[in-house]
């Protein structure tokens, strides 16, 4: 019986003064939900990537944005990583399929 955990993530890149989200992660937990914050809703659909130490880890492919208290969202539900730090790539993918880099959201997972 594997818990799910869920943290909100707001882009920002660390060097611009934004800070690193730290994310927690206890043996119990069995799926991590990311909630990608979205300035706007600007495309039907998103891709997102997870990197660290410069590779990509994981792909989200067709991710569709999701509306709640007023924001919106996209979520990313995935085996928790490792611990360590982690960057998510945000792109909206066009309706002519092209793919423009919107957001960086960067947290560094907790083992505990």
């Amino acid at each position: 019986n594997q818990r799910v955990i869920s943290t909100s993530l707001m882009p920002g890149a660390v060097r611009s003064g934004g800070a690193t989200q730290r994310v927690e992660i206890t043996s119990d937990v069995g799926v991590l939900q990311l909630e990608l914050a979205l300035a706007s809703v600007d495309f039907s659909t998103y891709n997102a990537e997870i990197w660290t130490e410069g590779k990509v880890v994981s792909v989200f492919p067709n991710l569709k944005p999701i509306a709640r208290d007023g924001q919106h969202y996209v979520v990313l539900s995935m085996s928790p990583p490792a611990g360590g730090d982690y960057q998510v790539k945000l792109r909206g993918v066009s309706s002519s399929g092209q793919l423009e880099l919107l957001n960086n959201y960067n947290f560094r997972v907790v083992r505990r």
